[in-house]
């Protein structure tokens, strides 16, 4: 089982991966006007990850240790030059573009997540 939660789009525990894409999909669909990261964990114990999500095709993932220090971020192949901003419970965060993955690659991460629990291999990533 994996939650997926936001203070302002909600949460939802999902158990199958048709399930976790379903509401990944949901939710990007409703940040569209409010580009936010959503926090995905089993259980506090484990390490976790954010998906930030702004209604468009492309996502970017941190990777959080168990004590909840991000230590990687997605890295695309794309993009090097700007950024975008994300909010964070009202806390304005602005990522640089080169984390930028396509959406489908992230919620394939996602999946590997929640069958393995360890950080993905099916993309790339940049330590923080």
């Amino acid at each position: 089982m994996l939650t997926i939660q936001n203070a302002l789009l909600g949460s939802a525990e999902v158990e199958s991966e048709k399930e976790l894409e379903d509401t990944i999909r949901d939710f990007n669909k409703k940040a569209k006007s409010y580009p936010t990261m959503v926090d995905l964990f089993k259980t506090d114990k484990d390490p976790a990850m954010l998906i930030c999500l702004n209604g468009s095709d492309e996502t970017i993932l941190l990777w959080n240790d168990p004590e909840g220090i991000p230590s990687f971020t997605s890295r695309s192949k794309d993009h090097d030059e700007g950024v975008v901003i994300f909010d964070e419970n009202t806390n304005y965060t602005e990522l640089s573009k080169r984390f930028l993955i396509k959406l489908d690659d992230g919620i394939k991460a996602i999946k590997e997540f929640l069958r393995t629990n360890e950080l993905p291999s099916s993309i790339n990533w940049e330590k923080s």
